[in-house]
Parts: C-alpha cells; structure tokens; sequence
C-alpha cells in the first residue's frame, strides 16, 4: 500500500512539475498560432489585393490609345488655354460667326461657405466669349461646341441685335481639367 502511495505521489509529482514547466512553452505555443492566423489573413488579404490590381491593370491595357487620347480631350490634364482658344477659334470660322473677346479665367471649385473641394479631382476653366453672327451661325457654334470631346457647361446667353441685322452674343460658361 505504501508502494501504491508513493507511486501516486510520485506520478502526481511528475504530472504537476510537466505542468509547471511545459505551461510557459503552451502559452507561447498558443501566442505563436495566433500570430500565424493573423499573418495568413494579411498574407490571404495582400492576394486578393494583388489579384485586384492586376485586373485594375489588364482592364486599363484593354482601352485603345485612341480612347484614351480622346478622354484625355475631354478632361485634359492641364488648363490648356492655347488649344481650347484654336478650338473655339476653328469652330467659329466653320459656323460663320465671328469671336470677339475670348476671355478665360482658372478657378478652384468652391463648397460650401466658399471654401475650396481640397479632394476634388478637377479645376474649373470659366469662359466668356463674346460672337457676331446670324442667328443661324450661332446655332451651328453651341451645336459643333456641344458635340466636340471637350466638355463645356454653357450656363448663360445673352444677346442683342445690331443695325445690320446680325447679332452680338455673350456666352459664359465653364469647361474643366485635372488637377
């Protein structure tokens, strides 16, 4: 009986000092498995990111050098003053009326209260110009204005008649370019 206690005890010992000594190394363990979930998360998440870039990627080299040269047209990366001012200058000779003033003026969008859109990807070119022409002639420029790539929003038109029956028009408005 004193054999069986001491090899209780004995067992009971071992149990309790593999315990006491292996419990640091199983709290390690389970550290250390932790931080592999949270590494292959990370390393599942930077995969999924990789496969969405490279469709991004593959998307962007589908589109033709002529579409993109034509989007470049509508929002262009600059202001571009000189070209728009050729493009006007052409459209109004197809039409027959005559520019004269052409004014431009580059403004940052406003918010609310006047504040500048820091995160707003574009700035405003605003435009005035001032036509002489038939009435027919001006109909032909808004019409050639709006079907050309750069985007223009026409917010005002004024207009007046003059003895020799041709008319004066005043259009203001806006076109756009990238930051």
């Amino acid at each position: 009986m004193i054999k069986n206690a001491i090899a209780t005890l004995l067992i009971l010992g071992a149990v309790g000092v593999f315990f006491m000594w292996t419990r640091p190394f199983l709290e390690e363990i389970g550290q250390l498995s932790y931080e592999k979930k949270i590494v292959n998360e990370t390393l599942e998440s930077s995969r999924e990111l990789i496969n969405l870039r490279d469709d991004i990627v593959s998307n962007f080299n589908i589109i033709s050098s002529e579409d993109l040269n034509r989007f470049s047209k509508i929002l262009p990366s600059e202001s571009d003053k000189n070209k728009l001012m050729v493009q006007l200058s052409n459209t109004a000779n197809l039409t027959g009326v005559i520019i004269e003033k052409l004014e431009m003026r580059e403004q940052e969008r406003k918010g609310l209260g006047g504040t500048p859109l820091g995160d707003d990807p574009y700035n405003i070119l605003e435009l005035e110009i001032d036509l002489l022409g038939t009435y027919e002639g001006f109909f032909s420029f808004l019409e050639e204005t709006e079907k050309s790539l750069r985007l223009v929003d026409i917010d005002h038109i004024n207009f007046s008649s003059s003895e020799e029956g041709l008319f004066e028009f005043t259009i203001k408005g806006e076109t756009y370019f990238k930051k």
